[in-house]
């Protein structure tokens, strides 16, 4: 009964939260947002020990080094930090103007979205937690095609309803009420696009895993991402923005993936989230402290005791 009558407040103290952070963003300036808020991942880095270790062995699978190495520790700690930075993005959002944002960005390989579009399917744009999803998502909108994004919904509702009235102002549809999977295949119908964050990790408990190798260890990865372009002939284009020192941001599209079907689903949809997982592999090796995995990414057993795998090469620069 506690547990129960505790959730309302909980969920209220968190809208709270909210509406004061875009208050205050609003009111100070840019630079000193910013600020506070990586300060603030400092301190969450000294505070939540169990985090921090997490996080550490997730960047020694990921450097190929000792979870308590110097350089993984000040990786995990960039980490935070740049958590920081992500999160006053989110309670800025209303404030900044979508060509401001979209003035900040510098995209590469556009062509690969563009002429996964030209097939006239629609494009599934994969990330991960990484860099600048917001930024990221709002380009893709407003310079490729319309993006709808599935999801899980927040309480309160009340925030909930927000983040959908912030994104929808700026050409993002968050989708997570009882209608998300039909707007996701009127989406892709209408040769839009839709979003999905597949690096879940270990603690996941959604339906439809498929294993895939990541970093040199078995990790779940949603099959519905693959089930769903076989199902409906829509190309998926990995992607990434990375957030530059300055505040510019670089945003990267990979080459398309399309899946071929040959009649056995569960290996036509683990074969394709392999080839995700690669894609995937290639940024986050190559900017670590950039990728927000605070959570186990791979399964009790998967991770040798040293917590050390051989580091990957991450390849050319796509």
């Amino acid at each position: 009964m506690g547990s129960r009558g505790s959730r309302p407040v909980a969920a209220g103290l968190l809208l709270l939260v909210f509406d004061l952070g875009v208050f205050v963003s609003g009111a100070l300036p840019a630079r000193v947002g910013d600020w506070i808020c990586r300060r603030g991942g400092d301190l969450a880095f000294y505070a939540l020990s169990t985090r921090r270790r997490i996080t550490a062995e997730n960047m020694a699978r990921v450097t190929g080094r000792q979870s308590r190495d110097p350089i993984v520790q000040r990786l995990v700690r960039e980490s935070f930090r740049n958590y920081g930075s992500y999160m006053y993005e989110t309670v800025r959002y209303s404030h900044i103007a979508t060509e401001e944002m979209l003035g900040r960005v510098n995209v590469h390989d556009e062509h690969h979205l563009t002429q996964a579009r030209e097939r006239g399917k629609g494009v599934i744009f994969v990330a991960a937690h990484f860099g600048s999803l917001e930024v990221g998502a709002v380009t893709v909108a407003n310079r490729i095609a319309p993006m709808t994004i599935p999801g899980t919904p927040l309480e309160p509702k009340k925030l909930m309803d927000k983040l959908i009235r912030q994104r929808a102002a700026k050409g993002v549809r968050l989708s997570v009420y009882d209608g998300a999977a039909r707007d996701v295949l009127v989406a892709l119908k209408n040769n839009e696009s839709v979003g999905f964050v597949v690096d879940l990790g270990a603690s996941w408990e959604g339906n439809g895993k498929t294993m895939v190798d990541f970093f040199g260890r078995p990790a779940p990865f949603p099959a519905g991402v693959a089930l769903l372009a076989l199902r409906t002939g829509a190309a998926i284009v990995p992607g990434y923005a990375l957030t530059r020192p300055d505040g510019k941001v670089d945003g990267y599209a990979l080459p398309a993936i399309i899946p071929e079907s040959t009649g056995d689903k569960d290996a036509d949809a683990r074969e394709c989230m392999q080839r995700v997982a690669r894609a995937l592999e290639v940024f986050i090796a190559r900017n670590p402290e950039q990728w927000y995995m605070f959570r186990p990414m791979w399964p009790s057993g998967a991770m040798d005791h040293a917590g050390v795998a051989p580091a990957r090469d991450p390849g050319p620069a796509a």
